[in-house]
Order: C-alpha cells, then structure tokens, then sequence
C-alpha cells in the first residue's frame, strides 16, 4: 500500500488479480503502473471510453438518477466513477 501509494481497497483489488503475488505486481506496477491499474479496473483509459461503443459515460442519465448500488434515488451526496456508475457516497 505504501510502496504503490494506494488505498487499502486498492491493495487488495491489485494483489487479487495477481493472484497474492507480490514480486510479479511489484516488477509490473514499476514497468507501468497505469497498464496494471487499468488491468485491475482501478483505472480506465480515457482513450477506450471514446473508442467503446459499449462503454456509455451517460449512466447517470439512463439510469434515471438512481444509485447503481442501492437502486434509490440519489439523496445527498454521490460518488462517481472514471466510467460514469454513480453511487450514493454512504453506499460507496
């Protein structure tokens, strides 16, 4: 976590794809680390969300302003993601 300056929530999403090892993370993460965020979904490559046709930065819209964890409507404060998925901050 501190090596890699991420959250505790990030460690273990990356050391999960990795499946726990941490040599082979650390060798990856210091050739590239966007490539390994974005491999793990901490990230999202700014150039696939233009090219995807399946990626849709309007989920808020076709979504009718519900919170994509909870269903609700958003009161309150919301979180969002590189993607789009919007969250209420509590479920978040």
């Amino acid at each position: 976590m501190e090596l890699f300056n991420v959250s505790d929530d990030e460690a273990v999403i990356l050391l999960r794809e990795y499946k726990w090892n941490q040599d082979r993370l650390e060798a990856d993460w210091f050739d590239n680390d966007k490539k390994v965020r974005i491999k793990c979904g901490t990230d999202v490559d700014p150039q696939i969300l233009k090219r995807d046709p399946k990626v849709d930065n309007s989920k808020a819209t076709r979504n009718k302003g519900l919170c994509n964890i909870c269903f609700s409507p958003f009161e309150g404060k919301k979180d969002c993601l590189h993607c789009g998925h919007e969250f209420c901050t509590e479920c978040w």
